[in-house]
């Protein structure tokens, strides 16, 4: 999984972790993106809060059932980068905190 995040001043970029270090970062990215993954109802809700001094977030290679799910958020709100066939991507404005 690969995330990358900008700040007011500097753009921070993390290769893909290793297994043990992947759970945590994923842990981190589940909060600041409300992750909620329903997998029977083939949907994956969003309620994002960015902290502050965090002005963009992009994760790749979330895993779902099928493939991978890639997301960004910057603000004005989630964007679906790419999803497996089926999945539903039900997103909530959220703010920054």
């Amino acid at each position: 999984m690969g995330i990358i995040a900008s700040r007011a001043t500097s753009q921070c970029s993390t290769p893909a972790p290793r297994a043990g270090r992947r759970r945590g970062r994923l842990a981190i990215v589940a909060l600041c993106l409300g992750l909620q993954p329903d997998v029977p109802a083939g949907t994956v809700s969003l309620n994002p809060v960015l902290p502050r001094g965090l002005h963009r977030i992009e994760v790749h290679g979330i895993p779902v059932p099928r493939r991978q799910l890639s997301l960004a958020h910057d603000g004005d709100g989630a964007k679906v980068i790419e999803a497996p066939p089926g999945l539903r991507v039900e997103a909530q404005a959220g703010p920054f905190g």
